[in-house]
């Protein structure tokens, strides 16, 4: 049981992330109706919340095979497809290992920099840090996806 709850953290982590964006804009709205007062942080942290749970999606997205791909290429391929998903899987994997290096960088130099942001006072590189995050999550799915293919014997291209 404690396997399956750890293969669905990322799925917890999204749904705790979308109940924060909810509950955020929540407040925003009936602050606005009923007090007829804007309260600053919670469109801020609505913002936060929704860019980390768009970044988790994409590891999630990649779990699940859910990303879109182009029908027509692969049927038009036939015996072929297994070798265009191989190359896309190996375009996919170099675009996210090289987003996320530059992306962790990007995080501690901001982090460096002290930067806040402007209502809830939050390090502007805890924000920065959810692309980097989001990346080497989509690019450890895709490792994890082919050592599994390689244990069955590539029996599942």
């Amino acid at each position: 049981m404690g396997k399956k709850k750890n293969r669905k953290i990322e799925e917890y982590i999204a749904g705790a992330l979308l109940f924060v964006v909810f509950g955020a804009v929540m407040i925003q709205v009936v602050n606005r109706f009923l007090v007829k007062i804007s309260i600053p942080w919670t469109e801020e942290l609505a913002r936060y919340a929704f860019i980390w749970l768009s970044f988790i999606g994409v590891g999630i997205g990649v779990k699940r095979k859910s990303h879109m791909s182009v029908e027509l290429l692969r049927n038009a391929l036939g015996k072929n497809e297994k070798y265009l998903l191989i190359l896309v899987d190996i375009i996919m994997l170099a675009i996210f290992v090289i987003s996320a290096v530059y992306g962790y960088r990007l995080t501690g130099k901001l982090l460096a920099s002290g930067q806040k942001s402007p209502a809830l006072k939050l390090s502007m590189g805890y924000v920065y840090l959810a692309a980097p995050v989001g990346f080497t999550l989509a690019a450890l799915h895709i490792v994890i996806q082919y050592a599994r293919k390689l244990r069955k014997g590539g029996e599942t291209w």
